[in-house]
């Protein structure tokens, strides 16, 4: 005699589990240079943003250290639709080459949508094709260094814009 299927409270049969234990259509990256000393409290504010406690909302992932015995930090996986990379461009990323060619080959893919931060002037340094897209401006060199809140907007703003399909990818500009 067969058993019937597990049922859910509701009575439905529940659906098939992922494929994968991060089987997510959209995903963020987060990308800063190791010895950019304020990339990872960055970093955190845009998890705490789109990453809610109950571990709803987008998964956002780092990349900044190199795994031993690498030179550049781990790969994109290329299992999701969509990969929102957001470079957290500054001077230690322009200067290191390493850094450049790790975030152009992020830019070739197909499955990769990025969304460069400019963190001070330097930013706008990085290779031509970076520099063709529009960065999110977010001086922290400026004084006083603007809020997080308002980095968090703009890119809530972009993604947002990019999910609906819209043209154009310019984030408001902030208020003075």
């Amino acid at each position: 005699m067969k058993s019937a299927p597990a049922r859910s409270p509701r009575g439905r049969t529940p659906s098939a589990p992922p494929a994968t234990a991060s089987a997510a259509p959209v995903r963020i990256y987060v990308l800063w240079h190791p010895d950019f000393a304020a990339g990872e409290a960055i970093a955190y504010e845009i998890y705490r943003w789109f990453r809610l406690e109950t571990m709803e909302g987008i998964p956002v992932f780092f990349r900044s250290r190199p795994e031993l015995g690498q030179d550049q930090p781990l790969a994109v996986p290329t299992d999701c639709e969509i990969n929102y990379v957001l470079p957290l461009a500054e001077a230690h990323m322009v200067a290191d080459p390493v850094w450049r060619l790790y975030v152009l080959g992020l830019l070739t893919r197909p499955d990769v949508r990025m969304f460069p931060v400019a963190l001070d002037p330097l930013a706008f340094q990085m290779p031509a094709r970076l520099r063709g897209l529009n960065f999110i401006r977010h001086d922290v060199t400026s004084t006083p260094p603007p809020a997080v809140e308002v980095l968090l907007s703009q890119l809530t703003e972009c993604l947002c814009r990019d999910l609906r399909g819209d043209e154009t990818q310019t984030p408001s500009p902030r208020p003075d």
